[in-house]
């Protein structure tokens, strides 16, 4: 008899759902094996991830990705101006960040959001609401963006930097705006994951 161990537990049955749509088969003590040779273990849900800010410095370099991506079912793509990205997975919405509807109505659905979002306008205020529409419509994980407000660094951001992980680099009062956003979003129950 083989077990398995799947983190840190073992698992005497495990149910394999083939790739090709057939029905899953359950493998075990007593159970046969299945004879399909593109069964896997285990299944995957495909996720519904929302890009911020795509035609930015770091948007542009993660869509692609996404849309490529075997793990993503649908790509919402979060736009102040009007875009067309061609279809397939990739849904477009026109929001507005002072209208709560709109983005509860991009974000309805969605699994995670990838915010890379640029420093037009009062970016600050935009997040902020974007956090709560994310609240509101059920979004499980948030990628967040903190831009710094000093004009002389307003190209500088918070990817690479875990504010979560007690450093030198981290105890500088420049991070107290991102961890009172990321504080702020764990509050209204969003899993925040620092890049």
């Amino acid at each position: 008899m083989v077990s398995l161990r799947v983190c840190g537990v073992f698992h005497s049955e495990i149910d394999v759902r083939p790739r090709n749509g057939g029905a899953p088969h359950k493998i075990g003590p007593g159970r046969p094996t299945p004879r399909t040779p593109y069964s896997t273990a285990y299944s995957i849900d495909m996720a519904t991830v929302a890009l911020i800010g795509v035609k930015g410095n770091l948007g542009y370099k993660i869509f692609p990705e996404l849309v490529a991506s075997d793990y993503v079912k649908k790509v919402h793509v979060l736009s102040r101006k009007k875009r067309h990205s061609g279809g397939g997975k990739v849904v477009d919405f026109q929001v507005d960040y002072q209208d709560p509807a709109s983005l509860e109505k991009a974000l309805k659905g969605v699994d995670a959001i990838i915010n890379t979002m640029g420093t037009e306008g009062d970016f600050q205020a935009a997040k902020k609401s974007l956090v709560d529409a994310a609240a509101k419509a059920g979004v499980k994980i948030y990628f967040p963006r903190y831009v710094l407000d000093r004009v002389d660094l307003a190209d500088f951001s918070e990817w690479g930097i875990d504010p979560q992980v007690d450093t030198w680099a981290v105890r500088h009062k420049i991070w107290d705006g991102k961890k009172a956003d990321d504080a702020y979003a764990i509050s209204k129950g969003l899993k925040v994951i620092p890049v």
